[in-house]
């Protein structure tokens, strides 16, 4: 496989990422695979959130993980050093910081030895530098006993840069939509009335607990393939036009309040 063909593998990969948050797993062992086997660690920040909003693994122990993020943002220096180059290319973090002191540090003690890396700083890559320690990105740590990560390496995975960035940033606002959603949906169902969204083919899409009893209780309103049912053939076909007239407004009532309907129950 050309390097070409190798990067493009991991953009389809990154991309289907994007709308499924298990392939992000997928992205940690490709990077992986294209540095020989090594530790990668894969950080998703949503912005707000102090920690990561998601971190996926390869080759790493993630009880050692978080202490080894603590130690890497303990300093960060090294992004003002990069300069105007940080978020377009991975980073050999050996370039800004002094190898000779790592050994005796409890980074390698504790982290980069006992996991068999490489006593050397890692290669990092921030998606979005704006965001400084609390970026998306990636981390990776070369094994001890692997050969050294080469420049043609690095120009792979540089290749998917722009691509990653883009796909971390479609998966932040598909989450962030799904969070509303969640929240929506945990407020409507408190409210004590019963309350049913439809969507544009009458079919609902939210039943709240409320509704929720009143439809179980099959007495004078029910939900069907065809959208919200009575009992009676009538107010059936005027609850029917009142959702229609919701859905498809006539022009300049677009804003209009509605209607309001009485359903006969059959136990009075």
């Amino acid at each position: 496989m050309t390097p070409a063909e190798r990067a493009l593998e991991l953009i389809d990969l990154t991309y289907r990422a994007s709308t499924d948050r298990d392939a992000w797993s997928s992205v940690a062992k490709a990077f992986s695979d294209l540095f020989g086997g090594a530790g990668t660690a894969l950080m998703i920040q949503t912005p707000g959130l102090e920690l990561p909003s998601a971190v996926f693994y390869c080759g790493i122990d993630p009880d050692l993980a978080p202490y080894a993020r603590t130690m890497t943002r303990s300093d960060s220096a090294w992004m003002a050093a990069v300069g105007p180059e940080l978020g377009t290319r991975f980073i050999r973090l050996a370039e800004y910081f002094d190898q000779d002191e790592l050994p005796d540090s409890d980074f390698a003690r504790f982290f980069l030895a006992p996991q068999g890396f490489a006593i050397e700083s890692p290669i990092v890559h921030v998606t979005s530098p704006e965001e400084a320690v609390l970026s998306s990105g990636i981390v990776v740590y070369r094994r001890a006993d692997g050969p050294p990560i080469t420049e043609e390496q690095l120009g792979i995975a540089d290749r998917v840069v722009p691509h990653l960035k883009r796909a971390i940033a479609i998966h932040s606002r598909l989450a962030n939509r799904e969070h509303q959603k969640i929240a929506l949906h945990e407020v409507i169902d408190r409210i004590p009335t019963g309350v049913v969204i439809l969507d544009s083919h009458a079919q609902p899409i939210v039943i709240n607990r409320m509704a929720a009893r009143i439809v179980r209780s099959n007495d004078g309103l029910v939900l069907t393939d065809d959208g919200p049912r009575t009992r009676d053939r009538e107010t059936t076909s005027a609850l029917s036009a009142l959702i229609e007239s919701a859905i498809h407004p006539a022009p300049g009532r677009e804003l209009s309040a509605g209607g309001f309907l009485a359903i006969p129950r059959p136990s009075g």
